[in-house]
């Protein structure tokens, strides 16, 4: 029984550590921990429509190789002209990362004019050849410029 309750915490501590390597007999993945925060240039970035939290960072969670997970945001043009919407990433570590896992969106390039707020769809996606990488972080940077 003792045994028993020791393999039973040794299991949730690696559930909770978010470092679980999951066997199969036909094949290995990894559960991948990730974070990243995000920043804004010349507009407010929002968790949610009614504006109560800004968005700082986002945890997104365990990822399997070949998976992806969106995130909604809003953002909201609060200054005086119509601005274009670009997305960057930087600081990756490890950064090798950057060769098997991507961020985009649903608004590259496009306009948000001056009191607007718009949903916006932001995809990480992981490379179904993924390896080495157990854990990562990276900054998203989310900047609006004026036309």
């Amino acid at each position: 029984m003792f045994s028993l309750k020791v393999f039973m915490i040794g299991l949730v501590l690696m559930i909770v550590l978010g470092s679980i390597v999951v066997y199969s007999l036909d094949s290995v993945s990894w559960m991948i921990g990730t974070r990243g925060s995000v920043s804004s240039v010349g507009v407010s970035i929002w968790e949610d429509p009614d504006r109560t939290t800004h968005l700082s960072s986002i945890d997104w969670g365990a990822l399997e190789p070949g998976q992806t997970k969106n995130r909604t945001a809003w953002i909201e043009n609060n200054g005086t002209a119509t601005l274009t919407l670009t997305l960057t990433t930087d600081s990756w570590n490890p950064e090798a990362s950057t060769q098997f896992i991507g961020l985009s969106w649903d608004h590259q390039n496009q306009t948000i004019v001056k009191d607007e707020m718009i949903m916006v769809n932001l995809v990480l996606s992981v490379s179904p050849e993924i390896s080495g990488i157990e854990t990562f972080d990276f900054n998203i940077v989310i900047t609006g410029n004026p036309l």
